[in-house]
């Protein structure tokens, strides 16, 4: 009986066929970068992609919170008569205490003048370009208004959706 070996031990014409892969103990480094390098040109290539994604979520999100936040504001002025800071709307636990410090998906968010008949809420990017491009705005007449360059917007910016 004949016995079968493997192609690469086969005899042939008196000769040992050796294996086309004749060192299997990994990748060259040429292999290695030229990987690493496609990766990267890939990557390169989604970034900014990504980027504005990332932005346009956290504008998403600064205008819910707005938008809570708004509503906040309302309930504690019905229940005290005047509207609150951000810190008193948590301590009254009409706001997550995620907002106690300002600080929500890439925004900075603040209440200034305040008084029994008036607030105005802001937020802004906390990096302009990085985390957001828009800066939104919204006081007692619930019109939420942004402006285009990160800034600080106003009752005179123009509203959201115009």
């Amino acid at each position: 009986m004949r016995k079968i070996q493997p192609d690469h031990l086969a005899k042939e014409k008196g000769r040992v066929k050796k294996s086309i892969i004749t060192d299997s103990r990994g990748f060259s480094l040429l292999e290695l970068l030229t990987v690493a390098a496609i990766i990267a040109l890939i990557a390169g290539f989604f970034y900014p992609y990504l980027l504005v994604s990332t932005m346009t979520t956290n504008e998403k999100t600064a205008v819910a919170t707005i938008r809570t936040i708004f509503q906040a504001q309302m309930q504690y002025a019905v229940r005290n008569g005047t509207y609150g800071a951000l810190e008193q709307l948590v301590s009254h636990e009409m706001l997550d205490e995620s907002l106690r410090n300002g600080l929500k998906s890439g925004y900075r968010f603040w209440a200034q003048n305040i008084s029994d008949s008036h607030f105005e809420l802001i937020a802004v990017p906390q990096i302009v370009g990085k985390t957001g491009r828009a800066g939104f705005f919204v006081d007692e007449t619930s019109v939420i208004r942004y402006s285009a360059d990160g800034s600080s917007p106003d009752s005179s910016s123009p509203p959201v959706g115009s």
